[in-house]
């Protein structure tokens, strides 16, 4: 879910697209006259370099143009983008993968504990109450295991649409950046 929402939050926020069109902006204006001067778009993974680009004396970063652009643009807008990209902040780090993995790890342990199970409730009648209640709950934690290993596939999904979205090229399983 939280890595669903990161995703709806980047594709949704309409502070971000005005952010990134800023950015865009200012690429174009700072390539002007050049082949790369009149962009329609660019690889998002130059944003990294925002904050690492500087004017000629060296004190203004190219993020900090861009955040006093957007500022006298909208002066709410930064902080409107901070409130629509909390999703995504909250799931940085998170890694389908890691969690595929560790589910798959955890259904294989209840598989294996309900066929423990079954050997002991097989020595009880199937109408005793012991019997009734242990399988009813060992076969309900089979179902939520397989409702979250389809929730990762929507997480995953979602992930990669968000990735298509943003025409970022790379493994559809990879952790989110």
């Amino acid at each position: 879910v939280q890595l669903e929402e990161a995703c709806q939050s980047l594709v949704n926020s309409g502070a971000l697209r005005k952010t990134l069109g800023v950015v865009l902006s200012v690429g174009n204006m700072l390539n002007e006259g050049t082949a790369r001067g009149d962009a329609g778009a660019f690889d998002v993974s130059v944003l990294q370099n925002l904050d690492t680009v500087k004017d000629s004396s060296g004190q203004m970063t190219l993020m900090s143009f861009v955040v006093r652009v957007l500022l006298e643009e909208d002066a709410g807008c930064v902080d409107v983008l901070v409130q629509e990209l909390t999703p995504a902040k909250a799931a940085v780090g998170v890694s389908v993968i890691d969690l595929e993995r560790e589910v798959v790890i955890f259904q294989s342990k209840v598989k294996g504990l309900f066929k423990q199970v079954e050997g002991v409730l097989s020595k009880y009648p199937p109408d005793d109450p012991f019997h009734t209640v242990l399988h009813a709950g060992l076969t309900q934690v089979q179902e939520d295991v397989a409702e979250f290993l389809e929730r990762i596939a929507r997480a995953n999904a979602e992930y990669c649409e968000t990735l298509e979205y943003f025409c970022v090229k790379g493994n559809a399983k990879s952790k989110p950046p």
